[in-house]
């Protein structure tokens, strides 16, 4: 398609060079009798006839000559255009892949609005650059060497004193370039900026209202927007001063060549006709080099946005998504040993020291702390969103890096205190984890999820859009969504991260049967602050501070009086208060 794109075009340039060529010839045809023949010399009337019919056939020619050169440009234009969205869709998508592709680490480090704006803004840029420099770039080019070529023809003299300029507009270029080149990565970073401060705001806009921080949020994003104007303004006087520049350079050139042709036209070196061609061609060569000078502050912008996307193309993930090991027969017996970690953000923080603890097969383990003692972390690990820093994590006696990542997160399921719904139908959301499960299977799992009868009350039942993170649900029915989800991917470890916790208590009590039916036959590791729900637990550790300073059953840890009695007894006593 390119190839086909840059024979359209190129045949558009060269046919598009008759205006000046023949320009001479109509010129010379009407001020003067040169170039005909004796017969039509003989008479005043026979050379007005002639000359009438070369102009026809020189129009004629013209008017063939611009047909071609205008439906073969625009069909240039088109392909031109065509491969760009091509170009582009694929970019997209291999950038897209790459973000699939990464780390947990890598977007805990990375802003969620920066990324979607090289995804959007950076492509965009980069899809314009190509299509104007393959499409406007390669008609320039033939226009600039057809018009050098006829100017050398007709007078290598002027043809030099047309190339003056030259130098000076390298010179110009090259400063320009330079500067456009910071310019446009620093106004596209703060592009960036801006759109992450409207992700952020419109995706938490229900905090924003209750706030009434409406005029805060317009200030931040004005104040983003104000550093990208700046930016933007900079660039702009540079493009000034540079288009400036250029063009009075190459205006200047022209004046010496029309100074130096109008001597030759009155020597008698060169016929008016000639004269007029020739300027003609140096004006197109002219504004091709114009054009040029166009493209190459497109090329400067786009080179600044090629750098961020395929500085993330070449991102690679320090843990893989897939590729490893898979067990014929997995029972769900895990342990950690010796677990030392601190997140790739922040590695100066240890969050885990030493930890070590097991889980037999369907059995239930409980976290329980302080908050930030690093019990989400232990389910981080176990995800293997993370490697730990020293010590093993391991899966029926094997190391857990050891294994596929993707088999192995097939097998676990995790329902959060936030569960993240997507926004489309309840049967898309619970279905996620395994889109061939179909509906029958999906009623099933809700009705074991106590989901059922909320979900059949729905004008269109399991066809009702939740909305985008599920905000057209109430909180235990998010949850219950979530439990649901994760029975249908039947898995053989469950993790249950505060899943009760921001529930009310009639809520909490459905959700808690729904996990209770979920946890049988399964190893299941939960996370929770009330001991009432963890006290069936077959073990329990207390995690504080990145230690694991207790562990035992509800009734061993009580007969310490440790960290676990004194918070149950703190629970006990908030109760009475109340």
């Amino acid at each position: 398609m390119i190839i086909l794109a840059t024979l359209s075009t190129g045949v558009a340039s060269l046919t598009s060079m008759a205006l000046p060529v023949y320009t001479g010839e109509l010129v010379g045809t009407v001020t003067t009798g040169a170039g005909f023949s004796t017969e039509c010399t003989q008479s005043a009337e026979q050379l007005a006839s002639c000359r009438r019919s070369r102009l026809t056939q020189v129009l004629l020619t013209l008017g063939v000559a611009f047909a071609v050169s205008g439906s073969t440009l625009g069909a240039g234009f088109w392909l031109y255009g065509l491969s760009g969205e091509r170009l582009v869709r694929r970019l997209r998508v291999k950038l897209f892949a790459a973000y699939m592709r990464q780390d947990i680490a890598f977007f805990d480090q990375q802003k969620t609005g920066e990324l979607m704006n090289r995804l959007a803004s950076d492509c965009t840029q980069l899809q314009e650059t190509l299509t104007r420099t393959f499409g406007e770039g390669m008609h320039n080019v033939i226009m600039i060497v057809v018009g050098l070529t006829l100017m050398c023809i007709s007078s290598p003299v002027m043809t030099l004193i047309s190339l003056s300029s030259v130098p000076l507009i390298a010179l110009f270029g090259g400063l320009y370039g330079a500067l456009v080149a910071r310019l446009s990565e620093k106004y596209q970073n703060a592009l960036a900026e801006a759109s992450e401060v409207a992700q952020e705001t419109l995706s938490a806009f229900r905090t924003v209202r209750s706030f009434a921080n409406e005029a805060r949020e317009r200030q931040r994003y004005d104040a983003s927007m104000a550093t990208a104007f700046r930016l933007g303004a900079r660039k702009a006087a540079a493009f000034g001063v540079f288009i400036g520049s250029v063009s009075a350079a190459a205006q200047f050139a022209l004046v010496l060549v029309l100074w130096y042709g109008c001597n030759l036209v009155i020597d008698g070196s060169m016929d008016f006709g000639e004269l007029t061609s020739f300027l003609l061609l140096s004006l197109y060569a002219v504004g091709s080099v114009g054009g040029m000078m166009e493209l190459f502050s497109a090329v400067m912008e786009g080179l600044g946005a090629s750098r961020r996307v395929f500085a993330l193309l070449d991102e690679q993930p320090a843990l893989p998504i897939e590729g490893g090991a898979t067990l014929e027969q997995l029972k769900g017996h895990l342990q950690l040993v010796d677990v030392e970690f601190a997140y790739p953000s922040r590695p100066e923080q240890r969050v885990l020291r030493g930890v070590t603890l097991a889980v037999e097969p369907g059995q239930n383990l409980a976290l329980c702390g302080a908050s930030g003692g690093g019990k989400s972390t232990v389910i981080a690990l176990i995800e293997r969103w993370y490697d730990p820093t020293a010590g093993r994590v391991l899966v029926d006696g094997c190391v857990l890096d050891s294994l596929d990542p993707s088999w192995w997160r097939r097998q676990v399921a995790l329902v959060a205190q936030e569960p993240a719904l997507f926004n489309g139908s309840v049967l898309d959301n619970l279905c996620y984890g395994k889109p061939d499960a179909g509906r029958a299977v999906a009623i099933a799992a809700a009705q074991t999820a106590n989901a059922h009868d909320f979900i059949s009350e729905f004008g269109e039942g399991y066809d009702a859009v939740v909305g985008e993170r599920g905000v057209q649900l109430s909180g235990g029915q998010r949850q219950r969504i979530a439990i649901a989800r994760a029975m249908i991917s039947d898995p053989c470890v469950l993790l249950l991260d505060e899943a009760t916790s921001a529930l009310d208590t009639e809520s909490e009590a459905l959700v808690q049967l729904a996990i209770d039916r979920m946890m049988r036959a399964r190893t299941t590791v939960v996370i929770a602050h009330r001991l009432s729900t963890i006290r069936n637990a077959d073990r329990i550790c207390v995690i504080e501070q990145g230690l694991l300073v207790e562990q035992g059953t509800h009734e061993e840890l009580l007969a310490q009086r440790g960290v676990y009695a004194r918070l149950g007894q703190r629970q006990v006593e908030g109760f009475a208060v109340l």
